[in-house]
């Protein structure tokens, strides 16, 4: 036996395994009640089950199949103006009974005779995991169409949420403590979960929208542009705005013992069920809790190497209003290259010439169209003819036009075709400009490493590579939630990484550079160059 012979009998021995634990509900199995949406005929299996769906909204309970072959017959014709070829519902029903999504009864009902009776006729409704699959699928259809919204007004009110469940956790231990809890603990987590959930649908319905497939799309996004960064920069302020009373309130939650206390403050609303003891749901309910509350936490801390939610947020939201700029300017310059500036100044030439004498002469004045039209084609300047402007075409002298123009025409010329010019003569000099400002900044970032740690009083002359650095480096840090005083950052392109120590009090440094001198608290600074790391 080789090796892929061995193979194939080890997966096929696993995969055994694999079925019988999805078959015991150890794993998850197959689900046949999903099995018609991968079929060309998932939109009528879908038109019956919205029949059935909509008659127990009406509490209904069951439609015989003659009933629901006239609904579906009647929606199909409403949706398409008219007549549609559609399989046969019956056996659109009996598929869906197989696969679990409907059950079904012998229709008994109004039988004149033995063959009626006999003859199959069953009365159909959902079933319960029929119905929940075909309700999630009308939710996912709907939440595809949305756009969302960032909701910052979300923000405060999960700030109050955070200031009632620091108060609940500062009381003694109680029952009524533990439901206080529970309260302004779900007002937290489901205030974000609706905040992200809705932001991640402004986001994806913000770039259908900037996806503009039509001229008629790309003047309604021209109306309603400035509205959306209107609405995106209220976002952003809000952020600015609550994030860090947010994450105060978070540290204060977790300084008195939030984690320790989800057990008792999921034992509140802990659901009964069958074989489960309460202390298990409790206990369940309790991880559940925590992982929703660490997911909260990396909102507004950073976790490992990723950075914290609102600020992607933040960014996002830049680089959205930058998008929404940029496709302006494109739509702009379209429009712009579009315009047929030879009709337009035809129109305005008839307009002109439909006017009185006075309006005329404007038009003359102001395009230098004199009656002397043959004045476009200027006589050679050692033949020393000069035409006035009021020199009517018959009374000057004739242009120097040439005879296959005369007869012709203004054509192109034959032959070959004028040869592209060659660009690759500026691509190497973009290449090696962009090698030398490379170079530049990697030798700045070796200097600064090699003369740190120090303070930025020991730094009095910088070039101004190094001072551009220096700036950047600062930028980055200051913008850095302090740990102790301490702030770490790296550049956005990796070079540096920066540790910056808080000042003394009143020590002030003076860095001299070729633009100006600069005035800043004397900060302790280190920078690694990570590319020499590398």
């Amino acid at each position: 036996m080789d090796d892929d012979d061995e193979l194939v009998e080890a997966w096929e021995s696993a995969g055994a395994k694999i079925l019988v634990l999805a078959e015991a509900g150890v794993l998850p199995g197959r689900m046949p009640v999903v099995r018609y949406l991968g079929l060309k005929a998932a939109p009528f299996y879908r038109i019956v089950l919205d029949v059935l769906v909509d008659e127990e909204s009406r509490l209904g309970l069951q439609l015989s199949t003659a009933t629901i072959t006239q609904r579906v017959t009647e929606r199909l014709e409403q949706a398409t103006g008219g007549a549609v070829d559609c399989p046969p519902v019956a056996k659109l029903l009996e598929q869906l009974y197989e696969w679990g999504n409907v059950d079904r009864i012998h229709n008994t009902h109004r039988k004149g005779s033995p063959q009626e009776y006999l003859r199959q006729d069953y009365l159909y409704q959902m079933t319960p995991a029929g119905t929940v699959v075909h309700r999630e699928l009308a939710r996912i259809d709907q939440e595809l169409g949305m756009t969302g919204a960032l909701q910052a007004s979300m923000l405060p009110e999960v700030r109050a949420a955070l200031v009632a469940l620091v108060a609940a956790l500062g009381e003694p231990k109680a029952e009524d403590r533990d439901r206080q809890a529970y309260i302004a603990f779900t007002r937290v987590v489901n205030g974000f979960t609706q905040l992200s959930e809705n932001a991640k649908l402004f986001v994806q319905g913000l770039n259908r929208s900037l996806n503009l497939d039509s001229a008629e799309k790309a003047e309604r996004f021209l109306a309603y542009k400035q509205l959306v960064v209107d609405y995106l920069q209220t976002f952003s302020i809000g952020i600015a705005k609550y994030a860090a009373g947010i994450a105060e309130g978070i540290e204060a939650a977790e300084q008195r013992g939030v984690l320790a206390a989800l057990s008792e403050i999921a034992a509140v609303e802990a659901a009964p069920a069958l074989g489960v003891s309460t202390e298990q749901a409790a206990a369940r309910d309790a991880e559940v809790m925590r992982a929703r509350w660490l997911g909260l936490r990396r909102w507004f801390f950073p976790d490992g190497d990723q950075q914290p939610v609102v600020t992607t947020l933040a960014d996002r939201s830049v680089e959205a209003i930058s998008r929404i700029m940029t496709t302006v300017r494109q739509l702009n310059e379209e429009r712009f290259r579009r315009v047929n500036r030879k009709a337009d100044l035809v129109t305005m030439a008839r307009w002109f010439s439909a006017a009185d004498t006075d309006v005329v002469s404007l038009w003359r004045a102001g395009f230098g169209l004199y009656p002397a039209r043959h004045v476009g084609a200027p006589h050679p300047v050692e033949t020393e003819i000069d035409i006035r402007p009021g020199i009517g075409w018959w009374e000057g002298v004739a242009p120097p036009i040439s005879p296959r123009l005369r007869t012709q025409g203004p054509r192109a010329s034959g032959g070959v075709a004028s040869r592209l010019p060659n660009q690759g003569k500026a691509k190497k000099l973009l290449r090696e400009k962009q090698r030398a400002e490379d170079a530049a900044v990697e030798a700045a970032a070796r200097s600064l490493a090699g003369r740190s740690p120090c303070l930025l009083s020991s730094l009095t002359h910088l070039p101004a590579e190094e001072f551009d650095l220096l700036l950047r480096c600062l930028d980055v840090a200051l913008a850095r939630r302090a740990h102790d005083g301490v702030r770490y950052a790296e550049t956005s392109d990796g070079l540096i990484r920066v540790t910056l120590r808080p000042p003394a009090p009143d020590d002030t440094a003076t860095i001299t550079t070729p633009r100006g001198t600069m005035c800043i608290a004397d900060f302790h600074i280190t920078l690694e160059d990570m590319g020499s790391a590398l």
